[in-house]
């Protein structure tokens, strides 16, 4: 089936990838204005990536520290979804996962089945870091790198 016009078929189902550094803000954006678009279902994804506390797991500050992650990352869904809505998305999911948060993303695509896009962010040095790298290797679906617009 096709979209109209030439066009493909709009998509049903979009996952999104966001993090806390500003690149966050450019893959919701970018997902939640083509989920708009085709009426699709956004799921938003947010990894809190446990190695990056150095802290021994099994110390009081590391406790601290994970609960200080666990609240931020509601935070940045929330607002994720609040953007999403505020973009016009009427059907938005949220995904919090602890872990790689590579594996947490197939997790989710185990989740929710088979999204027709997964949208990330591009790392801010313009290089396509590890975890972009592994994402666009292993990937089921197209990978949109959303990018900010430069001045």
């Amino acid at each position: 089936m096709r979209g109209g016009a030439g066009r493909p078929p709009p998509y049903r189902l979009i996952v999104a990838a966001v993090s806390e550094k500003r690149e966050g803000l450019h893959t919701i954006e970018a997902a939640a204005r083509l989920a708009a678009a085709s009426h699709a279902k956004l799921v938003v994804y947010h990894a809190i990536d446990l190695p990056s506390i150095p802290l021994p797991p099994d110390s009081p500050l590391f406790r601290e520290a994970l609960a200080a992650l666990r609240e931020r990352a509601l935070n940045i869904l929330r607002a994720a979804e609040a953007i999403a809505r505020s973009l016009g998305v009427d059907d938005v999911e949220t995904v919090k996962l602890e872990g790689d948060p590579v594996e947490g993303l197939w997790e989710v695509v185990r989740r929710v089945g088979r999204p027709d896009l997964i949208v990330v962010g591009r790392p801010p040095r313009g290089v396509l870091g590890s975890r972009v790298t592994r994402i666009l290797r292993g990937s089921p679906s197209s990978v949109l790198i959303a990018s900010p617009q430069r001045p």
